[in-house]
């Protein structure tokens, strides 16, 4: 569609000709400003991750795992591009996917296994995971930073069992973090975020070609995020660092390996009891850590490597072989109310107002090789040969 502009001043002269001239008082020439008429005139960004126009991501590749259009997507999936990202000064993935409808995000305060199903998708239990891969179940590492981060996926209902159905995927859905890759033009990005409760946020984001030719690409993205919180004793410290290069002949074939290293450290939040919440006759302070304020914090890492090949062999085939190793550690001290008799959780122990508190000592450590092969054929039938075929395979009738 083409822009339209309307001259005001044009179209009152038209009018006053078609109607002859009138005895009425003369009226102010005040000329009003030209009216424009937008078009389609919104550009298209291609990013690494797709092409987006404005905020409005055109394609997607966690329903199907093939670049397709999302309107040729007959699956319920919702995308959250940078620009929209950006646009909201967002500062954590969960303020971010709060942009999709009936997703409930993790809550910040969060760290380790504390809750069964941290992630909600419909009132469902859901899965999150980065590039296609899934996340550690105890939510390890440094998982609300953004700065590496260039889409957000959000794939619901059971159609997210594609991804291998986890803890909540076959009826909630799956969140498929999608992340920044290398570009051939060099870009150089510092900065940081201060905020409240001591929270402050500095970040780097380097994207710059190796050689001439921009056959090898080279990008490093990396955060650090400290604050406190207002109820007292929490204090988180995170960081992720990602190193990633690519390496193309620009033609067909292209072989990206992603590093990443992540932490986060924070105390275990027991969260507060029923009884001076929900009821009772007396009111718990919002801002009690509902625990030892002396416990240790928990802390969470990740670390690894993604490697992708992509060869496209002609113009209908082509094969993706992405793999990842990954190691994770975490020790999480959890404190929690005591469950009495009425198994409602947190209810005094001698009433009206004297808890138990438990604490618990949890390590893990994993060591995960995860390969994904995937063989894909893109061609077009056309309309006039798929209706064709489709009246060839009616039965026929006998006149």
């Amino acid at each position: 569609m083409k822009s339209h502009l309307i001259n005001t001043a044009s179209v009152a002269a038209l009018l006053s000709f078609v109607a002859g001239p009138t005895h009425a008082e003369p009226q102010s020439t005040t000329t009003l400003p030209p009216v424009v008429v937008e078009g389609d005139a919104v550009p298209v960004d291609q990013t690494t991750a797709g092409p987006v126009k404005g905020i409005r991501a055109l394609t997607a590749k966690s329903a199907t795992k093939t670049s397709t259009p999302i309107e040729q997507i007959p699956q319920n999936i919702q995308v959250i591009p940078r620009a929209l990202i950006e646009s909201q000064s967002a500062v954590t993935i969960s303020e971010a996917v709060h942009n999709a409808s009936n997703v409930q995000p993790m809550d910040t305060r969060i760290i380790g296994n504390v809750a069964q199903v941290p992630l909600t998708i419909r009132g469902f239990g859901a899965d999150m995971w980065t590039d296609g891969f899934p996340g550690n179940v105890f939510v390890v590492g440094d998982r609300e930073g953004l700065v590496n981060v260039e889409r957000i996926e959000i794939l619901k209902g059971p159609n997210a069992i594609l991804y291998g159905g986890g803890g909540g995927a076959p009826t909630g859905g799956t969140i498929n973090v999608v992340s920044k890759l290398p570009e051939d033009r060099a870009s150089y990005e510092v900065g940081g975020a201060f905020g409240s409760y001591g929270y402050w946020n500095p970040y780097v984001d380097i994207n710059q070609p190796l050689n001439a030719q921009k056959t090898a690409l080279f990008r490093l993205t990396g955060e650090y995020t400290q604050a406190r919180d207002f109820i007292d004793v929490l204090k988180t410290q995170r960081f992720n660092v990602n190193p990633t290069l690519t390496l193309t002949n620009r033609e067909d074939t292209s072989l990206t390996i992603q590093g990443f290293v992540s932490h986060h450290r924070q105390q275990a939040y027991p969260g507060l009891p029923v009884e001076g919440t929900l009821f009772g006759d007396y009111r718990v302070n919002r801002k009690l850590f509902f625990g030892d304020p002396n416990i240790e914090p928990t802390y969470a890492n990740i670390q690894g490597v993604v490697v992708t090949l992509d060869h496209k062999f002609d113009d209908v085939w082509s094969a993706t072989v992405k793999a990842r190793w990954s190691e994770s550690e975490l020790d999480q001290l959890a404190q929690f109310p005591f469950f009495d008799a009425t198994s409602t959780g947190g209810t005094p122990v001698l009433p009206p107002s004297t808890f138990d508190v438990n604490s618990e000592d949890m390590f893990d450590r994993q060591h995960e090789i995860s390969v994904a092969p995937s063989i894909q054929a893109k061609f077009d039938a056309g309309e006039r040969e798929y209706f064709a075929l489709w009246r060839r395979l009616q039965p026929r009738q006998r006149k």
